[in-house]
């Protein structure tokens, strides 16, 4: 995962990976752009949240998916 996007969700008050179990991507890029302006937000940032909310949820991944560019659309 991107320095950046570590950096985002820790600002979002997320510190633990469980934290993102459950959430929609949408909505955390949506509470970082209510935090602040991002630009280009979706289309560098959401496939990376998809990420990391897949790993939350996962106890063994699919390490094909372990990519933010397998998660854009």
């Amino acid at each position: 995962m991107r320095v950046e996007v570590a950096r985002d969700l820790l600002d979002l008050g997320l510190r633990e990976i469980y934290e993102l179990q459950g959430r929609a991507p949408e909505s955390l890029l949506e509470d970082l752009q209510k935090k602040r302006d991002v630009p280009d937000a979706e289309t560098l940032k959401l496939p990376c949240f998809r990420l990391a909310v897949y790993f939350s949820e996962n106890d063994v991944p699919d390490r094909s998916l372990l990519t933010p560019d397998a998660w854009r659309q």
